[in-house]
């Protein structure tokens, strides 16, 4: 299995009716109809707004498909993009993060997790309030998550997975308390199964966190036991 260049630039609703996708270069996000899957269609996109998402990395959808988030690392922002009319997006707000890179909301959809890759940290935005996203709490570990481009949730909401591109890792936040997130587990070094890690999922019962090596072409299953709902 060979997986080189994994970026979470594309994501579908959770409908299935629409698949959002960031362009690196245009400064956009289009919305694209993949209702009929042989024949999608873009719909809608906002373009050049080099103000709210310079170089888009990654973006995400809220659990009610009401907004989507963008990490943009030249603009050094998450934006805030309401897609609740898919045919109109519209940008509503946006935060300053540096180095802004790999994004994930959480099940309640309160909290956005972005990963700073420059700065080696996990940010946590609350984002009740779409148009003033606020950030709440962030941790940084060059040792455990260095230079990170990826971020999963934890069904329960309770932890976050960082991958750390340089360092070769996984690491595990505990993100129940969202302004004091902390880093209590870890792999760090594994050049064979996940060198340059890219990707990041959970299984449905957050047991299990897939990583992608994009160096090793490959994807590394992760046990994690420490979950409620395992």
């Amino acid at each position: 299995l060979s997986i080189r260049r994994q970026r979470q630039m594309c994501i579908r609703d959770s409908d299935g009716n629409y698949a959002y996708v960031v362009g690196r270069n245009s400064n956009s996000i289009a919305v694209v109809d993949v209702s009929d899957p042989t024949s999608p269609t873009v719909v809608a996109s906002i373009t050049e707004d080099d103000a709210n998402m310079e170089g888009p990395y990654a973006v995400a959808i809220s659990p009610d498909g009401g907004y989507a988030y963008v990490a943009a690392t030249l603009s050094a922002t998450l934006a805030v993009v309401n897609v609740s009319d898919a045919t109109n997006p519209m940008m509503v707000g946006s935060a300053s993060f540096d180095g802004a890179n790999g994004v994930a909301v959480s099940p309640d959809g309160m909290y956005v997790y972005v990963v700073g890759y420059s700065t080696h940290d996990l940010g946590v935005v609350n984002v009740s309030n779409p148009s003033s996203p606020t950030l709440v709490g962030k941790v940084a570990d060059s040792t455990r998550m260095n230079t990170p481009e990826a971020v999963a949730v934890s069904p329960d909401g309770n932890y976050v997975y960082v991958t750390g591109a340089v360092s070769d890792s996984i690491a595990v936040v505990d993100v129940s308390d969202p302004t004091s997130p902390t880093v209590v587990a870890s792999i760090i070094g594994d050049s064979t199964n996940m060198e340059y890690p890219r990707g990041v999922t959970v299984s449905p019962y957050g047991d299990y966190v897939f990583v992608t090596g994009a160096v090793s072409a490959s994807i590394a299953v992760v046990q994690w036991q420490n979950c409620t709902i395992c």
